[in-house]
């Protein structure tokens, strides 16, 4: 059933109220994280989080606009509070909850299912299509993204931006479409920086009149902020951002968006949110059997006014946590492919303002071994200011720092 006002908080309500424009139809969507698994449920032992943050990461945008005013998102089923919020998001691990799946697009009369995957989860995300479309056909607007995509579907050259100059991996999901070895399932396909993409499709959605998915593709404006590809295969078109850079200081913060729920066993029952730094989405080596490699992600952006946006959401973390959980503490996993890109400069400031100005936080992140071998006085540094633990990656520069191994293979 729709929202009624009365569900809403006031701000929210008064938003709704006041909101105005050439909207022909309400935004009713979800969003999942594609099972991994075919049945089964997650092991206790394994370090896992409740919470399905790569989608709040690329939804973040649209989230924050449902809470304005003058928007199509202003009017959709997310706008609301945020525990409401994040009932429009299901983080699946087996095809054992595809009917949690489908009690959840009835429920909110879903017309857009954004589905996230990594590789391992693409088989998923078919079954998720296909139960979609079965239950509510053509009324559904699918819209795929996530790691895989990113993957599987690219620029050969990021400067020249245009959908000849776009690569398909054999095994991307437009691609196999295209060659019918998928079912048609999937209306959009996204690869990159979608948090503005994203928001704009809702958008133009909102504002379709008999077909959406051509609407969309004839007014999606490739002057949207961000380095992204937007496949329709069903149509056999391509569009590619003109990329626009993001600013990273100006996009919504994923805890102060969506709250926290999650808690990490090893932060002593502390609740735990997830933090970004933007400085890239990947890592600063180039190892040529990684998704993370520099290569495909990019290299480092913004790292200036980093340790400014991790500060900001370490203070947010507890903020968040003293007004949702008043009885518990504050702790954070960072997620950057290594803290703050490992920049010396970045980690140093940071340990600065949480000396001068400390939080009531404990949190831990990643660093590669030559980055540990070489910044033990930062390490040490950050853990006088409440670092508790790290994630250790194996690359390195340096060979002989990890019995020989040559990981980083493009360098001379």
């Amino acid at each position: 059933m729709p929202l009624q006002s009365s569900e809403l908080d006031p701000a929210v309500r008064g938003s709704r109220k006041s909101t105005s424009g050439n909207f022909s139809r309400q935004i009713r969507a979800i969003a999942i994280s594609a099972p991994e698994c075919i049945s089964g449920t997650k092991s206790g032992r394994a370090l896992n989080s409740s919470d399905p943050v790569s989608l709040f990461n690329a939804c973040r945008c649209a989230a924050d606009l449902a809470r304005g005013r003058e928007s199509g998102w202003a009017m959709s089923n997310w706008a609301t509070d945020r525990r409401n919020l994040r009932d429009k998001f299901l983080l699946m691990y087996s095809l054992d909850e595809v009917e949690k799946l489908k009690e959840l697009l009835l429920s909110e009369r879903a017309n857009i299912l954004f589905i996230g995957a990594m590789t391992i989860c693409m088989p998923g995300a078919i079954e998720c299509a296909k139960a979609a479309k079965a239950l509510l056909g053509d009324e559904i607007l699918i819209i795929l993204g996530g790691r895989h995509i990113n993957e599987t579907m690219y620029l050969k050259d990021e400067n020249n931006r245009l959908s000849s100059f776009v690569k398909h991996h054999s095994a991307s999901p437009s691609r196999l479409i295209r060659d019918r070895a998928i079912p048609p399932l999937f209306d959009v396909v996204i690869a990159g920086e979608a948090e503005k993409v994203i928001a704009e499709v809702g958008e133009l959605f909102s504002r379709s009149d008999h077909c959406p998915l051509s609407y969309i593709i004839k007014h999606l404006n490739t002057n949207t902020a961000g380095r992204w590809i937007a496949d329709f295969p069903i149509e056999d078109t391509t569009l590619v951002s003109k990329g626009i850079a993001l600013k990273h200081d100006d996009l919504p913060s994923v805890v102060k968006t969506f709250g926290v729920t999650a808690s990490f066993d090893v932060f002593s029952e502390r609740m735990t949110s997830h933090l970004f730094s933007d400085t890239g989405p990947g890592c600063i080596y180039d190892c040529d059997f990684c998704s993370e490699r520099r290569l495909i992600t990019g290299g480092i952006q913004e790292i200036e006014s980093a340790p400014y946006r991790l500060y900001s959401q370490l203070q947010e973390t507890v903020d968040i946590i003293e007004r949702d959980h008043p009885n518990r503490l504050a702790s954070a996993f960072i997620e950057d492919s290594t803290l703050l890109s490992g920049s010396p400069a970045a980690i140093t400031k940071l340990c600065q303002m949480l000396e001068s100005h400390p939080i009531d936080i404990i949190f831990g992140g990643q660093f590669t071994i030559d980055q540990i071998l070489r910044k033990k006085e930062l390490i040490q540094r950050l853990a006088l200011s409440g670092m508790r633990y790290i994630f250790i990656g194996l690359e390195t520069l340096d060979p002989s720092e990890i019995g020989g191994v040559n990981k980083d293979t493009q360098r001379p």
